[in-house]
């Protein structure tokens, strides 16, 4: 039996998937215009680290949306 994912997965999983999977839908919205996911970021740990825990209802934002992902510009979680 597989477990359910937890929201925090989630997060970095589809972050993963636009930024760098050019079979994804979003990626021309994401990486295909220069969104990357910063190397520290590559790392599900690193970013679990750095981000924590997501509550349930909340997802990851950047704070230029014209730059990449990475701790400095991530605005977080937000509701």
């Amino acid at each position: 039996m597989t477990a359910k994912r937890k929201p925090w997965q989630i997060s970095y999983y589809k972050m993963m998937d636009r930024c760098c999977n050019p079979n994804s839908h979003k990626y021309p919205t994401y990486g295909g215009k220069g969104i990357t996911v910063c190397d520290e970021w590559l790392s599900f740990d690193v970013f679990l680290k750095d981000m924590g825990v997501r509550p349930e209802k909340t997802s990851l934002d950047r704070i230029d949306g014209s730059k990449g992902t990475a701790k400095k510009i991530a605005d977080g979680l937000h509701q």
